[in-house]
């Protein structure tokens, strides 16, 4: 307790708490944290972590602007993600619940993330930062970086939706839905 953790890349940890719960940091993540027999709470300066707790166990992940906090009185699954987290003026913390529920706390305000939806504190386009919307996802990828076999497909499926509604168009059949077509031989 009290060890500050810290993953390069391409590498993970896992610290088992036992009953208590279990916290995995991804790649280059760095978290401090502190546990007991009925408390799991970590600082999150760096990357991101996952964290499962057990009813009963006080949980809290905090990062430079936000806390998170699970619900003590049931099992919980979430993670934690420090967005921008090189560039020491860029804050962003985003969460996503699996199991349970936490609550996003920045300031005054508090977001409930329940099991399935996910919430984000910060701004991603402040000066000089690196937009970080969403874990996982690279906003300034251009669209021309998406190889040519995946346009070309695009745009065929696009022709072919265009075609087909001028053909349905101009025979004059009402197509309602999906019906029963009966074959004339058996």
């Amino acid at each position: 307790s009290g060890s500050t953790i810290v993953t390069g890349a391409n590498s993970t940890a896992v610290i088992n708490l036992g009953k208590a719960g279990r916290v995995e940091l991804l790649s280059d993540t760095s978290l401090t944290l502190r546990f007991s027999s009925n408390s799991i709470v970590g600082m999150l300066s760096a990357g991101k972590v996952l964290v499962s707790n057990a009813p009963g166990i006080a949980t809290s992940i905090n990062t430079k602007n936000a806390t998170v906090i699970a619900d003590a009185g049931q099992n919980n699954t979430f993670s934690v993600n420090v967005g921008c987290a090189d560039e020491a003026r860029c804050t962003q913390t985003h969460v996503e619940t699996t199991i349970g529920l936490v609550t996003l706390r920045s300031g005054s305000n508090d977001k409930q993330v329940a099991a399935g939806t996910d919430a984000t504190f910060g701004n991603p386009s402040q000066t000089g930062c690196t937009p970080c919307l969403r874990p996982g996802i690279d906003v300034q990828t251009p669209i021309a970086s998406v190889g040519t076999g995946v346009l070309a497909a695009i745009l065929i499926a696009a022709i072919g939706a265009v075609g087909a509604a001028v053909y349905l168009g101009s025979t004059g059949v009402d197509v309602i839905g999906p019906g029963v077509v009966v074959s004339p031989t058996r």
